[in-house]
């Protein structure tokens, strides 16, 4: 009461501080959540464009002082970086997509990935924050909670029937027991354990919560086994763990902690699961052979042509295997003695395809619309669209050489030379699967955050 009546101003500041606390905090919640929801079964990939529309009505104070402030000072360096470069990439690209582009075929035809770009830098300029990656942290636990339940009742996930498809008929290689969660496959929720590995390290938590976080999301890894992500993220606890040893040079006790307690949990979770070795588990048993030419287990084979295409499948090409690949090309050749002595789980055939594409088409690719292969799904009888499994690949096939080059460009250029390993790490998932790029997705906005952030997130004074 004595501070109310001699200091009102101060009790008056002090409210507005919170309330602005609270208001922040409310909104980085919403945002979590907003990411998070397309990535759900039941969602959609349009649900993504209610990110940016939250973002334009709470932020809307703040871009219109950006606004006036571009107005004042257009060729100022940064609006040269998230506003020219990319207004240029997407008129080259529309440039591209009406020259070299697919044939409008139908009113999806004139939508491209490209146009999102801006609205992905807008969304991944106003998400890095501690309570942000808490909420994901929380709701990538919450899936593996599911995930975990579905594993002991032996099906993929709790969304589908019975059939054959989704029981899990044998748990002896944790590939064939994968679990979906609330994910459509378990490709999608193996993602996002990847990135909540990653910000459970940027989170401001108790080391207490922390490692809890890590552990349950360490389980949902071993339950979707997804060895891109597995690969990434070993990586990752390296990198960091050298990092975090630079950084913390006479703490030698916490360093050592740090470098072995991730792969130590790991392991021992690892074993809990699994009657095998990690490298049974990681080769899936097989041989380092790699096969060109699918084997499929029914005996009526259907072809595309017995099949009817919608517009997607009809701009797609169909996918080769075998002796019809042609692999004389620069790409093709100089993939096949990459890959030599190496099993990629049939990625081989996918990147060959998009290679012998690439071979014809360096410059503009497919007119900056995304390229997918099309083949016949045999034990389901119908047509099933691939995309590169790279995202680099997919990059360079879509929107060809000269593009490509400018859009990675542009990220250098955007990169506030920070987060590296983060960076690096994303970009070495990327390589396995198609993970970045995608125009606007969840790891795409992860990513853009990491990108743009002037901060060092990898380290800071909670550590």
């Amino acid at each position: 009461m004595v501070l109310k009546s001699s200091f009102p101003f101060l009790v008056n500041e002090h409210s507005k501080d919170m309330k602005a606390s609270f208001i922040h905090s409310y909104k980085q919640i919403i945002y979590a959540f907003l990411l998070y929801l397309p990535t759900l079964i039941f969602s959609s990939e349009m649900y993504y464009m209610f990110l940016p529309f939250a973002i334009l009505i709470f932020e809307f104070t703040t871009l219109k002082k950006q606004s006036f402030e571009f107005l004042k000072n257009p060729f100022r360096k940064h609006f040269l970086n998230v506003v020219w470069l990319p207004f240029f990439f997407v008129f080259f690209a529309l440039i591209n997509k009406w020259i070299n582009g697919n044939e409008i075929l139908c009113n999806k035809d004139y939508y491209a990935s490209f146009y999102l770009f801006p609205l992905l830098i807008l969304s991944a300029s106003f998400k890095a924050n501690s309570k942000f990656y808490k909420t994901l942290i929380f709701i990538i636990c919450i899936e593996v909670l599911v995930s975990f339940i579905e594993y002991l009742f032996n099906v993929r996930t709790v969304f589908l029937d019975k059939t054959q498809g989704n029981i899990i008929l044998t748990k002896d290689l944790l590939y064939d027991s994968r679990v979906f969660g609330l994910s459509a496959n378990s490709s999608i929720i193996a993602m996002k354990l990847f990135c909540g590995l990653l910000l459970v390290e940027l989170a401001m938590m108790k080391s207490w919560y922390k490692w809890f976080a890590r552990i349950v999301l360490i389980v949902g890894l071993i339950l979707t086994f997804n060895r891109a992500v597995l690969v990434a993220i070993f990586v990752f606890w390296t990198l960091y763990a050298i990092y975090f040893a630079i950084k913390n040079r006479k703490q030698s006790v916490i360093v050592i902690k740090r470098i072995f307690s991730p792969f130590i949990f790991f392991f021992l979770l690892f074993y809990c699961f699994s009657n095998h070795s990690f490298l049974y588990q990681f080769s899936r048993g097989e041989s380092v052979d790699e096969k060109l030419k699918y084997e499929y287990q029914s005996k009526e084979i259907v072809l595309l042509k017995d099949l009817t295409q919608d517009c997607a499948s009809q701009h797609a090409i169909e996918m080769k295997e075998g002796n019809d690949l042609k692999t004389t090309g620069f790409f093709s050749h100089l993939f096949l003695k990459t890959i030599s002595g190496i099993n990629t789980s049939g990625r081989a055939v996918i990147w060959l395809n998009y290679f012998s594409f690439i071979d014809q088409h360096i410059l503009f690719g497919n007119g900056s619309d995304k390229l997918m292969l099309k083949t016949v799904n045999q034990d389901e009888k119908k047509i099933d669209l691939i995309h590169a499994h790279n995202s680099f690949i997919e990059l360079l096939a879509t929107n060809g050489a000269l593009l490509s080059g400018f859009f990675l460009v542009i990220l250098v250029v955007m990169w506030k030379k920070h987060n590296f390993i983060l960076l690096i790490t994303i970009v070495l998932y990327s390589l396995f699967q198609y993970g970045i790029f995608w125009g606007f997705s969840f790891l795409d906005v992860i990513f853009m955050g990491f990108l743009l952030s002037n901060k060092n997130l990898l380290f800071h004074e909670d550590k």
